[in-house]
């Protein structure tokens, strides 16, 4: 966590981003810690983490974009729920990853979308591999993969638009 807000602090100094990024990062590294031991997602620090994405939203008026977000985060989420539902047979992505997807959009925005997604799936792919190296069961957890994409996404805002430079999207 010292890390985390000193490499924060590094970037923003003593800024309300700062303050927003290093809440965001305590709930976030909260988040990985919870999934990695128990599978699962608490609502409460979801709810938390919606309501620090509303307030940056609000602070850098970008109230729309936040809704936008949601709602596209909404419909990935569900759609990707089903999809991975209908290709496996089973529950693959579970309704806390959905709410995070949610989360995420207001945090985001529709346009932070894609490049979050592309690098979650990336993390989602070396937790993957770590995962069944060691052994620890078919199932593993996602939001670790989420939430430092979300993470890197929110603090390094470049990351993403050099995906869309990249893709030339």
């Amino acid at each position: 966590m010292a890390v985390t807000f000193t490499a924060i602090y590094l970037k923003y100094s003593l800024s309300l981003n700062f303050f927003i990024f290093c809440s965001a990062a305590f709930l976030l590294i909260t988040i990985i810690a919870i999934d990695l031991r128990y599978k699962l997602i608490p609502d409460v620090l979801q709810i938390i983490l919606l309501f620090l994405g509303i307030f940056y939203a609000f602070c850098r008026s970008s109230e729309i974009s936040a809704m936008e977000g949601a709602a596209l985060g909404a419909t990935l989420g569900f759609g990707l729920r089903w999809i991975f539902f209908y290709w496996k047979n089973k529950e693959s992505l579970g309704m806390g990853d959905v709410k995070f997807l949610i989360v995420s959009g207001v945090f985001l925005g529709p346009q932070g979308l894609l490049p979050f997604i592309f690098f979650a799936g990336i993390l989602g792919l070396v937790t993957a591999f770590f995962w069944n190296r060691l052994k620890l069961g078919h199932e593993f957890p996602f939001a670790p993969a989420l939430a430092a994409s979300l993470f890197l996404c929110l603090t390094v805002p470049e990351i993403s638009q050099l995906f869309w430079k990249i893709y030339d999207i």
